[in-house]
């Protein structure tokens, strides 16, 4: 996990994926819910509407084999998605992207995860997926064989060709504060995108790390 914070430039990210959360148990969703709000003592629980909190950005994300959230400090927009790669069809892909997009990424589900988490981070500012486009996709190096990029699911050893960094653009953003990685772990695809605040000295703020601290981010 602290790879992807130092690669994401976010040293209070946090990510945390498990089967049990995986689409295939009928309460993954209310166990997810349950999940954040205990880690913030307050009430996440309504299915009705995306969970919101002032101590943090949340995003969550689900499939058959696992499920999740991502969090970050309030102030930045934040989007998770997990794919599973067989499950990504061209026929979909060539209605919500270009053919430039579909050929400068390394594969389709990675493409499709940064969209869906490029998407759930700007959504207050855009309607469509369409709407954004990914590119600059970029290979980077793990610091070391085994060495753990997020939570126990997806904490095995990596394969140094499957971790992306990638860049989006779309009218309401600015691409050089926008930031995005995908990897892969056998049959998945984790696709995490950050946008730092327009003022990014927001963040060492004492009351805005004192409460993201407390709420047992650093220990994650």
């Amino acid at each position: 996990l602290g790879f992807l914070r130092e690669l994401l430039g976010c040293e209070f990210l946090d990510l945390d994926v498990r089967e049990e959360w995986s689409a295939r148990h009928s309460d993954s969703r209310e166990k997810i819910r349950a999940a954040l709000s205990a880690r913030w003592s307050e009430d996440l629980s309504d299915l009705s509407a995306p969970p919101r909190s002032l101590k943090s950005a949340i995003s969550i994300s689900h499939c058959r084999l696992v499920g999740g959230f991502a969090l970050a400090p309030s102030e930045w927009a934040l989007g998770f998605d997990v794919e599973e790669a067989a499950r990504v069809r061209e026929s979909v892909m060539e209605r919500v992207t270009t053919s430039q997009e579909r050929a400068e990424a390394p594969s389709l589900g990675a493409l499709w995860a940064a969209k869906e988490a490029g998407f759930k981070a700007l959504s207050s500012q855009i309607s469509l997926i369409s709407e954004i486009s990914v590119g600059g996709w970029r290979p980077r190096l793990v610091p070391s064989l085994g060495t753990p990029v997020a939570t126990p699911v997806v904490s095995r050893r990596s394969n140094l060709s499957d971790v992306f960094s990638f860049e989006l653009s779309n009218p309401q953003t600015t691409p050089e504060r926008s930031q995005g990685v995908v990897f892969t772990r056998e049959e998945l695809v984790f696709a995490l995108f950050l946008k730092a605040p327009a003022d990014i000295s927001q963040l060492r703020s004492g009351a805005t790390e004192k409460s993201y601290i407390q709420g047992g981010v650093r220990n994650g």
